[in-house]
C-alpha cells in the first residue's frame, strides 16, 4: 500500500493534478501579464494627457502677469 500511495504522490502536486496544476500556474502568468499591459496602458494615457496639458498651458495667454 506504501508503494502505491507514493506513486500516487508523483501525479499530485498540493493536492492538485499535474493538469490542473499546470493550469493553475498559466492563469498566475496570464494575471501577471494582464497588470503589466493594464499598467503599461495607464502610463501612456497619463503621459498623454501631460502633453495635452502642456499644450494647452503654452498656448494660454494671461492678461495681467
Amino acid at each position: 500500500m506504501g508503494k502505491e500511495k507514493d506513486e500516487m504522490q508523483k501525479h499530485f502536486i498540493n493536492g492538485y493534478s499535474a493538469q490542473e496544476y499546470e493550469k493553475k500556474i498559466e492563469a498566475a502568468e496570464a494575471s501577471k501579464k494582464r497588470k503589466l499591459y493594464t499598467h503599461m496602458v495607464l502610463l501612456m494615457l497619463s503621459s498623454t494627457a501631460n502633453i495635452v496639458v502642456q499644450a494647452y498651458q503654452n498656448e494660454t495667454k494671461v492678461d495681467n502677469p
